[in-house]
């Protein structure tokens, strides 16, 4: 999903999304395999999360159909980071 118009159609009908926040990174990128797994096509990684940004890229790599986001962004570095 490329433009802003499709992403906010996707948030629209999909109505649901997948957010982990965790202190551990395996244990985040594990239980959003298993959200992904289960059908969720919108995800968040909070910033909190060790690895989020790692994260982020991982997953937006893995599915070119998944929605991938940044939560609990604090500052305009870390909204350009997580882009």
């Amino acid at each position: 999903v490329t433009n802003k118009r499709n992403i906010l159609t996707e948030i629209e009908s999909r109505k649901i999304s997948a957010i982990i926040r965790t202190d551990d990174q395996k244990l985040a990128a594990d239980a959003m395999s298993a959200a992904v797994n289960g059908g969720f096509r919108i995800v968040e990684f909070t910033l909190t999360t060790p690895g989020a940004l790692h994260l982020i890229s991982e997953f937006r790599r893995r599915d070119d159909g998944l929605l991938v986001g940044a939560g609990t962004v604090m500052s305009i570095d870390q909204a350009k980071d997580a882009v």
